[in-house]
């Protein structure tokens, strides 16, 4: 066994140790409010998650030198220490702390002696505690490990580090290729994941309270973190810190990193989202730190949009860091360094960690990892490393900076240079056009089961977002001024977009939490709009509405055309007729079998029936976490699956609907297959009560359709995908994340999947599936960890109550079909304010090639903002228009020069200032 700096120091004397707890955090000047107690070492202080503020004192025995003496601190937990005033000095980590300890130890221990003031020979410091390690764990109970005063001479940790770089360095059988290897630290930092957002919040400041205490002991050190969110957090708690932190990055040692708001999922978010996540990152920026980031951060999200390149070139950002897709399962990524060309042509230089993690361990093996695992090394003439531990944040210690410290101009090393990696990009960048490419999403071959995992905040963030586009709509035609807590509600929105939210993959109490936020901001959001008209409805959309209404008076029709307002009107078409086993509108008929499929799906305008067999829900065992849908589980249904128990066929004037109810095990469920005179769609809407752990549910449907390849929705356009399975490659694509469609095409009719919050869906030889329930292990107990609750709904992702819809559609070349039934399917009609007249903006907009996205109040310099892209993926000319002045403006409304305001090559992404006459325009295409 190997010498551990831990053992070659010599205990002094103890420390006395007493703590004030409590079940939240406390601010420093309310320490006292907590409930006390004296402790001893080996004494428990807390449960999981619990809080408190310890108070460590002492006294230097005579002929000590107060400068070869340390704390050495462990409560089982993170410690903040501060000063006699509350501000922060550096964070300490328990050695138990879980990490994967082949890229470093995470503890961090030690606390200078000479950090602290001494009084006739007496000391004291106070700490503020998590009692949770860096993973959220709770260790050994939470006892108390090492509270006392060490000897640690300054050349004794010298000679101990000289002969451990000496010995890991020739183990890692250093070389030099002449190249450079550059070196940041960091601290990932997952604003939610094994803990509650609160704690990430303690976290941010323990990280970059560490970062600066090391930075005055190591000048040459550069940090970076990433998240204007945990920027703003950590300015809110530590105002002074944060002083400190703006003079390093105006220094040049300490880095900017990410232009996003948070380090967001990209696959679930809807376009809007993304192009906010880059608003208010950015405006973040420049508002603190007078300027832009130019590196898009995503090391750790689970699957990259093909949509983002072109969203982060219009906001500023050229660069994109990666790592994740170093975890793919079955083919290898082939680049480091590459270029990477977005669905609407936009080209961004990406780079993914050769050392593949974020938390490297900076010592000589990892050094040489990069330089022979870089495969573009030779081409682009540098690689980068991150160093630190990360995921629950505390970055780099003692051991990472120390043995960087001997790498510099150490013959047979590669050069070591410290700086940040926007310094990296910038110099790859120069041999970008010898660098490879790559084109559309960097789909992930691992997590795909994040699509579906915890339907609950899915189901959140869909309400989120479409409250903000109702409430910037209403604004804009109505002029009633946004709420003064607008800008508040939109950062909470990105924030439950985090990449380890979002996708379902956080412990119980994140997404219970969650639900509780979210419905404050509905209730926040009711007051605003006031009383409703009873009568009058809205279309916030650019796709048009149609919608039966049931009154005492009979059936009425409400048809808006986007963005507009009004009543419905008396219906009175031709009426869906129904039969023993199946609905007919005269458009599409849909078949019913005794089994709970759908037997038929017939085609009135081809005269071809659609389906090869019964379209099904299947049930499969799950054997994976929140976040992997295993290999192999799609193979086959489970046998017995739902069992029907009850059907009812029926119509009634305009809607025609099958009612079915399932049995499973402890399960229920309930399927309203609804079919609307003169749709070519079949609505589905299910109310489920899941109480059988390990299972995953998919509608499947077995369609005459076929092709080569199946489109599939993106923000701002959609990206095709193989249907076949002919290779690794296209066997791997399983589980494919859609916006919300997929749609396959022949030459005579295009079948569809459209769903209102589900994102997991396959297209291969011609089945359509879509996955609608994740009964996987929530996280945590892969690690042991205690989340108060692990049994019942607390212990996997969705047990419960359900309530979500889909539909399967048939079009002739209508691509804007499952587009516009996305938007609409299951989702509620808002009620005009009673303050709402007929005097508002308007636009008559009829669909055709471009689509709008965002309608709102101008951020700054007056006005209303049109965000429009064109969703066919063909080039295009947007048509004059009336009345209406265009300005093209960047996505935040700022200025913009030299920017054809009509021309739009595929899947083009515009921003427009908008200038009304008369308060009133057309916008017909």
């Amino acid at each position: 066994m190997f010498e551990t700096i831990e053992n070659l120091c010599e205990t002094v004397a103890p420390l006395q140790v007493e703590v004030w707890t409590s079940p939240e955090p406390l601010p420093f000047e309310r320490r006292f409010e907590g409930t006390f107690q004296k402790l001893e070492i080996g004494r428990s202080w807390g449960s999981l998650f619990d809080c408190g503020w310890f108070r460590f004192s002492g006294t230097v025995p005579p002929g000590e030198r107060p400068e070869e003496l340390a704390l050495r601190l462990d409560v089982n937990g993170e410690l903040l220490t501060v000063d006699a005033a509350g501000r922060p000095l550096r964070a300490l980590t328990n050695l138990s702390s879980i990490f994967d300890r082949r890229i470093g130890t995470p503890e961090k221990l030690y606390m200078p002696l000479s950090e602290l003031n001494i009084s006739g020979g007496k000391f004291e410091v106070w700490a503020d505690a998590g009692c949770n390690d860096l993973f959220g764990a709770l260790q050994l109970n939470g006892t108390v490990r090492f509270a006392e005063l060490v000897r640690r001479p300054a050349r004794l940790a010298a000679d101990y580090f000289d002969r451990r770089f000496e010995r890991e360095a020739a183990e890692a059988g250093c070389s030099s290729d002449g190249l450079p290897v550059y070196a940041t630290g960091h601290s990932h930092l997952d604003l939610a994941w094994l803990w509650p957002l609160r704690e990430s919040r303690r976290k941010g400041v323990r990280t970059f309270a560490t970062a600066l205490a090391n930075q005055k002991t190591y000048p040459w050190y550069c940090f970076g973190a990433s998240q204007p969110q945990l920027y703003c957090w950590v300015a809110e708690q530590a105002p002074e810190l944060f002083e400190a932190l703006r003079r390093r990055e105006a220094e040049g040692r300490w880095e900017l990193q990410g232009a996003m708001w948070v380090e967001a999922d990209t696959h679930i978010p809807d376009g809007e989202s993304l192009m906010r996540q880059f608003i208010y990152g950015q405006a973040y920026w420049r508002e603190t730190f007078g300027h832009e980031v130019r590196t898009v951060w995503l090391p750790d999200i689970f699957g990259y949009s093909g949509s983002l390149p072109g969203i982060a070139k219009l906001n500023g950002a050229e660069y994109v860091l990666t790592m994740k897709n170093a975890w793919n399962l079955f083919n290898p990524f082939p680049y480091n360094a590459f270029n990477w060309t977005g669905i609407d042509g936009s080209r961004v230089l990406a780079y993914r960690l050769p050392e593949e993690t974020y938390n490297g361990s900076a010592n000589p093996a990892a050094v040489m990892k990069c330089q022979r695992q870089d495969a573009q090394r030779a081409v682009s003439g540098a690689s980068l490393m991150l160093y630190g531990i990360g995921d629950g944040g505390a970055g780099p210690g003692e051991t990472h900076l120390e043995l960087l410290a001997r790498m510099a101009d150490r013959p047979g090393f590669p050069p070591v240079i410290h700086a940040g990696a926007e310094e990296f990009f910038d110099r790859i960048a120069a041999k970008r056009d010898s660098l490879p490419g790559y084109t559309g999403e960097l789909y992930l071959e691992n997590h795909q089961g994040t699509f579906t995992s915890c339907e609950l905040i899915k189901r959140i963030n869909r309400s989120y977002e479409r409250n903000r586009q109702e409430l910037e709509f209403a604004s804009v035609v109505w002029g009633k001024p946004l709420p003064p807590w607008y800008d508040e509600f939109e950062k909470e929105v990105l924030l439950m977009q985090f990449h380890d939210v979002l996708p379902g993959t956080s412990i119980e109490r994140v997404y219970r939490e969650a639900e509780e936020r979210h419905a404050c901001w509905m209730e926040r959001i009711g007051e605003w709009y006031g009383t409703r008209k009873e009568a009058c409805f809205f279309n916030p959309t650019s796709a048009p509405l149609t919608r039966f209404q049931k009154t005492a008076e009979g059936w009425r029709l409400l048809q808006l055309p986007p963005f507009a307002w009004g009543g419905s009107r008396p219906w009175n078409g031709s009426p869906v007729r129904a039969q023993e086993n199946m609905l007919d509108n005269g458009v599409i008929r849909v078949g019913f079998d005794t089994q709970g499929g759908v037997a038929g799906w017939f085609d009135h305008r081809t005269g071809r029936e659609l389906l090869t067999a019964p379209a099904l829900f299947q049930l499969y065992a799950d054997k994976g976490n929140a976040w992997n849908i295993e290999p192999g589980t799609y193979d086959a249904p489970l046998e017995p699956g739902l069992q029907l128990v009850s059907q009812r066929i029926y119509a009634d004037g305009p809607v025609g609907c099958c009612c079915q109810e399932y049995h499973y095990g402890n399960s229920r469920m309930r399927a309203e297959f609804r079919l609307n005179a003169d749709a070519s769609a079949c609505e589905v809407f299910v109310t489920l009560e899941w109480r059988d752990p390990e299972h995953l549910m998919r509608f499947e449907l077995p369609g005459t359709v076929d092709a080569d390849t199946a489109q599939y929705a993106a923000q701002y356009g959609f990206e095709e995908f193989s249907t076949r399975s002919a290779n690794s490659v296209e066997r791997a694509q399983y589980e494919i994340a859609a916006q919300r469609w997929v749609r396959i095409a022949d030459e005579t009719a295009a079948l569809s999947l459209v769903s209102d919050c589900k994102y997991g869906f396959s297209v291969k030889n011609g089945r359509l599936n879509i996955t609608l329930l994740r009964c996987a292990e929530r996280p945590g107990s892969f690690i042991g960890k205690d989340d108060k609750a692990r049994s019942g709904d607390a212990r996997y992702n969705d047990l419960g109550h359900h309530e979500f819809a889909f539909a399967f559609a048939v079009d002739h070349g209508d691509a804007t079909l499952p587009m516009e039934l996305a938007e609409w399917l299951n989702r509620p009609v808002a009620a005009a304010p009673e303050t709402a007249s007929d005097a508002g903006c308007k636009l008559d907009w009829t669909g055709g090639q471009f689509a709008v996205t965002m309608m709102r109040p101008a951020w700054q310099g007056g006005g209303v903002l049109l965000r429009v892209y064109e969703r066919f993926g063909k080039s295009g000319v947007l048509p004059e228009l009336p009345g209406v002045r265009l300005t093209a403006v960047r996505p935040d409304g700022r200025a913009l020069g030299g920017i054809s305001a009509t021309e739009f090559h595929p899947f083009e992404i515009k921003t427009f200032r908008v200038q009304f006459s008369n308060n009133r325009s057309s916008m017909n295409q």
